[in-house]
């Protein structure tokens, strides 16, 4: 195997791996974590880069080894089914990536660096969800399973509050009241989180 082979083989077993590995611990209610946002949030982006690096890959094992594909048309339709399968990737890739891409509005970590709290929000959804993970490293997470969902936020980009006690956290946003008449009839509203629902600690 050729140094460029190797490369593009490289990236796509990497790739493959990196999601296998992601949704294993999904399973489990872990997740690896790129700064903010949940790998998973990015699974549509590396579908596209393992299509596209296995198919540069036979591109380059049809070049370089013609010997073992002495028929022309082999290689016509090695290269045309790589191409096709390339194509079906990417297009199931930037439909899930539209599917499961949030855009995080807070993160904020305990003072012990044992939990942290992400609120995100699926674009143009209107909701906004707000869990508690446990922290194993800045990489990798488990959700306590205690997550709320909001759809009463009034100004996702204004100030939320985080306070953290001995068994949680408090979040404070401003939402709007239920009997609103305009966009100024809002409350603050805290709710509170506990690092294991059921306990409460």
């Amino acid at each position: 195997m050729r140094t460029e082979e190797k490369v593009f083989f490289g990236i796509g077993t990497a790739s493959f791996l990196l999601m296998l590995s992601d949704l294993l611990l999904e399973v489990f209610s872990a997740s690896l974590f790129i700064g903010s946002k949940r790998l998973i949030s990015y699974i549509g982006i590396l579908i596209i880069v393992c299509a596209v690096s296995f198919t540069v890959l036979c591109f380059l094992v049809v070049k370089n080894h013609r010997g073992r594909f002495k028929s022309k048309g082999t290689r016509i339709f090695l290269r045309v089914l790589s191409i096709i399968i390339c194509i079906m990737l990417c297009l199931a890739g930037i439909t899930i990536d539209g599917i499961l891409y949030t855009d995080t509005v807070k993160k904020a970590t305990s003072d012990d660096k044992r939990h942290t709290i992400i609120i995100d929000s699926e674009p143009g959804s209107g909701e906004w969800n707000m869990t508690v993970y446990r922290r194993y490293s800045p990489f990798l997470m488990s959700a306590r399973g205690n997550g709320k969902k909001v759809v009463d936020m009034a100004d996702e980009n204004g100030d939320i509050d985080v306070v953290w006690t001995d068994g949680g956290c408090l979040v404070s946003y401003k939402a709007y009241k239920t009997d609103a008449t305009s966009v100024d009839d809002t409350e603050t509203v805290t709710l509170r989180f506990f690092y294991n629902e059921k306990s409460g600690k």
